[in-house]
């Protein structure tokens, strides 16, 4: 049974650098020990190597897979954060404010509270929820759907080569995050 090649420790350290380089194959090859005067022609036969190659491309592709775990992470927190009802978790009326058990607050309610503190006094016992702030997270929706822009102006974007999204865009753009979020 044939075995198995394996990147060498420095093949190995080239693809590391690779990525924390941004993808400079000269930069990595040279952070890797090769020399300065053939970093070039080693950053392309490393990257043409069949067995460097596919390290590379599972380093990238785990790092798209992090990146995007963590987008849909801080979506899921600033959409918990812009949706925050407090009638989930306190009651209130006449005779004063009553925080909910947190056994019955949900866990999108939860993500919104920032703080929960009660102090007692000889009138009673003063219940504070504190949550994060609400029209920041609705307002860095709004940018990440594009529904509003980032405080860039048109010839800006036209400069950076960024465009609006058109409404049809918008719509779809939200339908995938909407199918992202619900799995």
């Amino acid at each position: 049974m044939a075995k198995k090649h394996e990147i060498t420790p420095r093949q190995r350290m080239f693809v590391e650098y690779y990525i924390q380089n941004g993808m400079n194959g000269t930069q990595a090859a040279i952070s890797a020990g090769y020399s300065k005067k053939t970093a070039q022609t080693q950053a392309s036969w490393l990257l043409s190597n069949p067995y460097v190659k596919p390290e590379v491309e599972k380093r990238i592709n785990e790092l798209l897979s992090e990146t995007q775990a963590m987008t849909l992470k801080w979506l899921r927190q600033v959409m918990a954060i812009a949706e925050y009802d407090p009638r989930k978790s306190a009651s209130w009326g006449p005779a004063g404010v009553d925080a909910i058990d947190s056994e019955g607050i949900d866990d999108n309610t939860a993500m919104a509270i920032q703080e929960i503190s009660s102090s007692t006094s000889e009138s009673g016992v003063s219940v504070k929820i504190k949550s994060y702030d609400k029209t920041k997270a609705l307002d860095l929706l709004a940018k990440y759907i594009g529904i509003i822009g980032d405080g860039v102006s048109k010839e800006q974007q036209e400069q950076n080569g960024v465009d609006q999204l058109s409404p049809a865009e918008r719509r779809e753009r939200i339908l995938e995050l909407n199918r992202k979020l619900n799995g």
